[in-house]
């Protein structure tokens, strides 16, 4: 976060007399973003930098203008900047050390601010969760309500500053006429005190002063009264700051809550043995952004609804949603199930073990994790891949925390073969991706990682049998390790592979009349 003159002035004066301050002209006060603080020296300036420095240490006069932000220990005379473009603060403790701690600490206390939200924005944090944290550091209450005057969040010291409304369709809290109507008049008024999305209003139609981001254009808005702390310039600013970051976290909240809304009957459905239709099946996702093309991949967990109740289950169904960008989650029979939207969330099936990993270690919790698909139609059939892994993940390593599919697979072979299963889906899924690789760039990728495997990874035998230059080989072998990951040391991850590759030619036809394997 950037800082300005003003907040630096309203910090200082917490434990200074500030004796005098002379800023720039208030229409360019919002150029003035300062990222940093240091001691003036003879160099030439920056003008995101704040420099300190001693009263009798200063120059006797300026030789040149300059854009300088500066702080002074110590008096000087009220003109003695009257020439130049400087912005400064003069505080009454003439020794540096002081003043120059005391700035370093509010650049410390505004740096924790700022990745305090960007870590609650990247962690997927309730809106909640922010809003507490904004009115907390504010030290105020904090209301936020939506363009339809709909309370979102309300700090619990706010709860009684007016006589709140209940709309009667949501059953949620509005904000009463009464103070909508003195509220617009008093931001059409305003004309002092305001930036880019918030307004600081003092007017005696108000019952309190407030800052408050509503501009007409923003779906949720953001008010702050006064009662705690005085409302000033510098905390406009952070008002201003953090809107940016509430309106991030209140629309992908709501983007999560219309997936889910959207999402969960439809798969429940789907689950139950319903089929759907191809023009069924593009509505219901298109409705919430997906398509049916989408990667995703499924995740069972065991959340033991015997020993937990409803509300921690779709509490942790909540938490599981907010782990990734695009996500729905809940639960169904002893299982609470995830489907993961890959490309949305812009994550690979191998990252989710540790994008899970905190949650299942609070919740002392297990995993099944399924390959990941390119065709909703087959969830069903990948759901019961991830309660296949869950299953041979607890029997064979049951110290783990989470299973994928494809480690387990070789188990479900000898367990069950295909009769649960059908086997175009049990095939290993980096020759599932490669077949589409070579589908879409007319290449030869999968049948070189075929005759590879074949010929026990002898390179000379594959690049002879290709009749192609040993070097071309090993470079179509790096592509194919570049696009998939694969550990062709392991002699069951090859095993693997040579079993997948018989199931792709006992399926030959139906690829070649199919586009996608599926």
């Amino acid at each position: 976060m950037y800082l300005n003159m003003d907040i630096l002035a309203e910090e200082l004066e917490k434990v200074f007399i500030v004796l005098a301050a002379s800023y720039m002209q208030p229409d360019k006060l919002q150029e003035l973003e300062l990222n940093g603080a240091a001691i003036l020296s003879s160099d030439s300036s920056e003008s995101n930098l704040v420099y300190i420095a001693e009263a009798r240490r200063l120059p006797v006069r300026w030789k040149k203008t300059m854009h300088m932000s500066l702080i002074i220990a110590g008096p000087v005379d009220q003109d003695y900047f009257a020439h130049v473009n400087v912005n400064y603060i003069c505080v009454d403790d003439a020794r540096f050390a002081n003043v120059m701690n005391t700035v370093l600490l509010v650049f410390e206390k505004y740096n924790i601010f700022d990745d305090k939200l960007k870590q609650l924005i990247i962690q997927g944090a309730s809106p909640d969760a922010l809003c507490s944290y904004i009115a907390e550091f504010v030290n105020n209450p904090l209301v936020v309500f939506d363009s339809a005057l709909r309370l979102q969040f309300i700090s619990a010291n706010a709860s009684s500053l007016l006589n709140w409304e209940r709309d009667a369709v949501s059953g949620l809290y509005v904000l009463p006429t009464e103070f909508i109507n003195q509220l617009s008049f008093a931001y059409t008024d305003a004309v002092e005190d305001a930036l880019d999305n918030a307004v600081l209003l003092r007017d005696d139609r108000l019952s309190f002063n407030m800052i408050c981001t509503m501009n007409g254009k923003n779906t949720y808005i953001i008010t702050i009264f006064e009662i705690n702390t005085r409302l000033t310039k510098g905390m406009l600013e952070i008002v201003n700051y953090a809107n940016t970051y509430l309106l991030i976290i209140f629309e992908t909240s709501l983007q999560k809550k219309i997936i889910s809304d959207g999402l969960i009957p439809f798969i429940t459905s789907m689950l139950e043995g319903t089929k759907f239709s191809t023009e069924e099946m593009e509505n219901h996702l298109n409705s919430v952004g997906w398509k049916p093309s989408d990667t995703c991949c499924c995740i069972v967990l065991n959340t033991l609804k015997g020993k937990h109740n409803v509300n921690f289950i779709n509490t942790f169904c909540l938490k599981l949603e907010n782990l990734f960008t695009s996500c729905v989650a809940f639960p169904y029979h002893e299982w609470s199930v995830a489907i993961v939207n890959l490309d949305k969330s812009n994550c690979d099936v191998y990252d989710i073990p540790h994008i899970i990993a905190v949650l299942l270690r609070d919740g002392l919790l297990n995993a099944g994790i399924s390959f990941k698909y390119w065709n909703f139609d087959t969830m069903p059939i990948y759901y019961q891949q991830a309660c296949n892994a869950y299953e041979f993940g607890r029997m064979y390593n049951p110290e783990n925390w989470c299973y994928i599919f494809e480690e387990y697979a070789l188990y479900y072979f000898m367990h069950y073969g295909s009769s649960r299963i059908p086997p175009r889906h049990l095939c290993h899924p980096a020759l599932v991706q490669l077949y589409r690789y070579d589908q879409d760039n007319d290449t030869q990728l999968l049948p070189t990682l075929e005759l590879y495997i074949k010929n026990n990874c002898n390179a000379v035998l594959t690049a002879n049998a290709l009749f192609i230059h040993r070097n071309t080989f090993y470079q179509r072998l790096n592509r194919i390790l570049e696009i998939v990951k694969l550990d062709l040391g392991n002699e069951n991850v090859r095993l693997y592979l040579h079993l997948s590759s018989r199931l792709i030619d006992m399926y030959y036809y139906e690829l070649n009349n199919d586009n996608t394997l599926q």
